[in-house]
């Protein structure tokens, strides 16, 4: 091949490249996340809930609960549109769930606050109802099931000033078990819009979040969230979310929570 084509083909993939990065820096600088809409029906929530249940077994740990004060303060911090949660794991195995805010760029605001340390389901999953497992399919899905569910807590279990900061070090560690545990392109975490997280978390008689997870009948893993009383109760007949936006694709910068 001639030198000067040669040449000529080495500085046009350089500009290529060039003209490629500098694109990919002005997409950046556009806002990634404004609003969106994550309601879903409790019908379509009890059933991708039931989903992970029969897959994942009678005594997995199918959720968690975060106090309404963390929530909040991950909530109320500058600049943020959002919240996105990645899956963790423990050295033990078991499973975990990080929150972090997250910018209108679709960045993670790492600096910020961080939540983990969630309260885990079972053994703290309040009284039977759709969403929150095998006592629930018991009651209502098996003929030889009992015909009254039993009594509701009457003492409150939760204040909803429960501590959930951890560190970005502990963070990235149960994240990257997690991330180790599965295939590179699997979902490893999700994002919700700040509007309606804002409109579940001021429901009457909320002092936490509940998230259970839950699996689309095409296979994909999703989350499902929903509000919580003093007495461990899942408000699931009112405000409920999933429909996140996954990562991947859509993670933000690499960073120690999704790298």
């Amino acid at each position: 091949m001639d030198r000067k084509k040669i040449e000529l083909e080495v500085l046009d993939t350089q500009e290529t490249s060039k003209v490629t990065a500098d694109i990919r820096l002005k997409v950046r600088k556009r806002p990634l996340f404004t609003g969106q809409d994550h309601t879903i029906s409790l019908k379509d929530a009890a059933e991708i809930t039931q989903n992970f249940r029969k897959q994942a077994g009678k005594d997995a740990i199918k959720g968690g609960f975060f106090g309404i004060a963390a929530i909040r303060q991950l909530l109320s911090q500058e600049g943020i549109v959002g919240m996105r949660y990645y899956y963790g794991k423990e050295d033990d195995g078991r499973p975990v769930m990080i929150l972090v805010g997250a910018k209108p760029d679709g960045n993670d605001l790492v600096e910020g606050f961080i939540l983990e340390r969630s309260i885990p389901c079972p053994p703290f999953c309040g009284w039977p109802n759709p969403l929150n497992g095998q006592a629930w399919d018991d009651y209502v899905g098996s003929p030889d099931a009992p015909k009254t569910l039993p009594p509701k807590n009457t003492k409150p279990v939760f204040t909803g000033l429960e501590q959930h900061l951890i560190s970005l070090e502990e963070a990235s560690k149960l994240a990257r078990n997690y991330r180790e545990s599965v295939d590179k392109d699997g979902p490893k975490g999700g994002y919700f819009a700040i509007a309606p997280l804002r409109q579940l978390v001021s429901q009457e008689g909320i002092v936490g979040l509940r998230y259970y997870y839950a699996v689309e009948n095409d296979g994909r893993r999703v989350l499902v969230l929903c509000g919580v009383d003093a007495y461990g109760n899942d408000l699931f007949e009112g405000f409920l979310m999933e429909r996140a936006i996954p990562c991947p694709p859509f993670c933000g910068w690499p960073n120690p929570l999704n790298s």
